[in-house]
């Protein structure tokens, strides 16, 4: 009986690191889809925030029917600044209704593009009876 040492069972060693390095890779893809996963959530909560912040907006509008809008306008300026990163609000006068439009992030974005990672904008058409062209 002749023992062959060249023949053994089990696994050779780049057998275990090819299979290493295959588990690396596939490690790596999940922690990708993470990061986006968590990148596509901020950008959500964001745009959430945003449009509740609106219809804060619009629903002190429809109680006042807009008397006092300048100083609704201040504190609904501080408000964005503090719940959404460089939050702005602008806002103007188009066919009678009030639109007003809230901003966020870095990016000086236009509201007819879509949100980004980085940043984004939502619009609100809010119609108020009395005539407030000079207020706004």
């Amino acid at each position: 009986m002749t023992i062959n040492f060249l023949r053994s069972s089990g696994f050779s060693w780049i057998e275990v690191l090819v299979s290493l390095n295959i588990i690396l890779v596939l490690l790596l893809g999940l922690n990708a889809t993470y990061v986006n996963t968590l990148k596509a959530t901020k950008m959500t909560y964001y745009a959430a925030v945003a449009a509740q912040q609106l219809r804060s907006f619009s629903e002190v509008l429809y109680a006042t029917n807009g008397a006092n809008i300048a100083q609704i306008r201040k504190q609904w300026h501080m408000q964005l600044a503090k719940v959404l990163p460089h939050g702005r609000e602008i806002i103007h006068i188009n066919n009678g209704y009030l639109v007003a439009s809230v901003l966020w992030g870095n990016d000086s974005i236009d509201c007819q593009k879509p949100i980004t990672d980085q940043a984004g904008c939502i619009n609100l058409n809010v119609f108020i009876e009395k005539d407030i062209t000079d207020l706004v």
